[in-house]
């Protein structure tokens, strides 16, 4: 076995916990996230007891469109199409998650799909009967979905995507 001058690598050795700065400030990378995706995986999904969830799925990508994980608040707004008409909805429900929390966010970030699967729970009553199927309310749902954190260059920044969550999506 030869030896190697210098290689500080050992095959057993794994990465610490990862330690936020000092005040839990958030630092600035050139892979720090650049723009945000509700990933079409997203849908409804019913329970045994009949609970119905919205799984959501949340691509971050960098300035060179590869997949990468990001720390700040995500947000999701959930809201209803009003009587049909395009462009016209009222909000119904908003989440938000802390994700400079690195134990959560370690928790949430799905590595089979390189996506943050987050479920909303508590829907309103006439998005849990769209999601169980029952009739009446609207064929679909409109989901906005924001990412605050800081960007490639340092400033804070707010990434935005919106996805229209259709019955049977």
């Amino acid at each position: 076995m030869a030896a190697c001058p210098g290689c500080a690598w050992q095959q057993d050795e794994r990465p610490g916990p990862v330690r936020t700065p000092p005040g839990g400030a958030l630092v600035a990378s050139p892979f720090s996230p650049a723009s945000i995706r509700v990933y079409p995986l997203t849908h409804f999904e019913v329970g045994e007891r009949g609970e119905a969830i919205i799984l959501v799925f949340l691509e971050l990508k960098d300035q060179w469109g590869d997949t990468v994980k990001g720390a700040g608040t995500l947000g999701v707004h959930l809201s209803r199409p009003e009587g049909g008409a395009a462009n016209r909805e009222t909000q119904a429900s908003e989440w938000s998650i802390d994700l400079t929390n690195l134990e959560r966010n370690a928790k949430l970030y799905d590595p089979s799909t390189r996506t943050y699967r987050v479920a909303l729970k508590g829907l309103p009553a006439w998005c849990a009967a769209m999601a169980r199927g029952e009739a009446g309310g609207p064929g679909w749902v409109v989901l906005e979905a924001y990412f605050k954190t800081v960007g490639p260059d340092g400033s804070a920044v707010t990434l935005r995507d919106r996805f229209d969550l259709r019955r049977g999506g």
